[in-house]
């Protein structure tokens, strides 16, 4: 089943659309998609797909469900990867929560922020889901996550569900069928005309399908004009972001901007997600915030929170050093000496734009994410994103016998040679 066919415990597929953005080859997208019959031609193309799932959650008496304002989104791979469809999605699996809800639904592995409650964690974990949707229907999200990218937006009982992946040459785009005829389906395939900091502009057909048969009904030309929120500045320039050698229990963060000039009206920052094994100590780096769990003693096993999300800004023209800090590691049954921490800082330099960036976007809104601690006419500009993996030394528990008597041993022998010492 997919989430076109889905209606099970409260949650109904209404609606669905299905952008496509073909490069540009110089094939105009009417000779690419339409045969001379007027069906549509979906095999044999590579390009970007975003699909779009709107889905309703009601009661079992056929009302809608009490009102819920989440995010949930999902990136298998750290990077950059921002395209005309798609904003800049945050590492892993995140979950936001609206504030108001805190004191129903938030389980104890989540940390508190201003705006709401916050998850994150490197799998994705659609047990966090189970508090707000259908088992059945985060089984499914899980079944999507191992090949695409997932952005789930909650809000006054609809379901928004966005699934990102790219379509390759061998592969059938399924919107034509008698599955997509259950909702109501429409289709865009596009290329892009021009893109620049400023504007985008998408020129292709916008396409309907019959209800029942899921059947072509009509393709008409269509322009979409927009202002992009996200741009991708990695390919242009060289942001090394690495972990100071030698790597110990005080782990060194590097970020290299020593290439970078400030621009006006502009700010350069590192946005982090840490597990819980490792820690910033806000008095020694001074981020622009730092939220979950910050308390400098507590082992990694005595906390609830799944770690912290911080912010800091960054200085262009050299090198810029954020240290953190690691935590005790509970000791294990078996024969691994260290606990490997991973997490993948996200570098980016932010603008004030005008007003009114996200209106009229019609593939993507800032709600509920990283980027709702800026203000809405922020413009952002991304560097790098990078995986890092931290080894944290972990006691094996196989050996706390041993351990217990070679202990207990030095302190009875340190114990007579002083009391032999005082009497000789």
């Amino acid at each position: 089943m997919s989430l076109i066919g889905f209606d099970s415990e409260g949650v109904v597929a209404k609606k669905r659309r299905v952008t496509v953005l073909f490069p540009k080859d110089g094939q105009d997208i009417p000779e690419r998609v339409l045969r001379e019959d007027g069906t549509l031609i979906l095999d044999g193309h590579s390009g970007e797909v975003q699909d779009r799932v709107t889905l309703q959650i009601e009661r079992s008496n056929g009302t809608a469900a009490s009102s819920q304002h989440f995010r949930v989104t999902w990136k298998r791979n750290a990077g950059v990867d921002v395209t005309p469809l798609k904003g800049q999605l945050a590492q892993g699996f995140n979950v936001f929560v609206e504030k108001k809800q805190n004191n129903d639904n938030i389980r104890s592995r989540f940390i508190d922020t201003p705006l709401g409650s916050f998850f994150h964690s490197g799998k994705f974990d659609n047990s966090v889901l189970d508090e707000f949707l259908p088992k059945s229907f985060n089984n499914l999200l899980f079944n999507y996550s191992s090949s695409h990218d997932i952005d789930l937006y909650v809000k006054d009982n609809t379901v928004e569900v966005n699934i990102y992946h790219n379509l390759s040459e061998t592969e059938h785009l399924n919107v034509d069928d008698s599955e997509s005829g259950i909702v109501k389906t429409e289709a865009g395939f596009f290329h892009v005309d021009t893109q620049d900091d400023v504007d985008i502009s998408l020129s292709g057909l916008r396409c309907t399908f019959e209800m029942g048969s899921g059947k072509l009904n009509k393709c008409q030309k269509t322009l979409l004009f927009y202002k992009p929120i996200h741009l991708d500045k990695s390919s242009n320039v060289n942001v090394t972001i690495n972990v100071l050698e030698p790597i110990n229990l005080h782990p060194v963060i590097q970020i290299d901007l020593s290439s970078f000039r400030p621009i006006h009206n502009c700010e350069y920052y590192a946005y982090l997600n840490l597990p819980k094994q490792l820690f910033v100590d806000k008095f020694q780096s001074s981020p622009v915030f730092l939220f979950g769990e910050q308390d400098l003693e507590l082992p990694e096993y005595k906390l609830s929170g799944y770690g912290s999300t911080s912010l800091f800004t960054l200085k262009p023209g050299e090198l810029n050093d954020i240290p953190l800090h690691s935590r005790y590691i509970k000791p294990e049954a078996d024969a691994s000496e260290y606990f490997v921490a991973s997490f993948a800082p996200h570098v980016f330099y932010a603008c004030d734009g005008n007003q009114g960036l996200e209106k009229g976007n019609p593939f993507y809104q800032n709600d509920l994410r990283y980027d709702s601690f800026f203000t809405p006419d922020t413009k952002f500009y991304h560097l790098n994103s990078t995986s890092l993996a931290v080894s944290i030394p972990k006691l094996n528990s196989d050996n706390n016998l041993s351990i217990h008597i070679i202990t207990l041993s030095v302190v009875v022998l340190s114990f007579l040679y002083l009391i032999r010492r005082l009497f000789k």
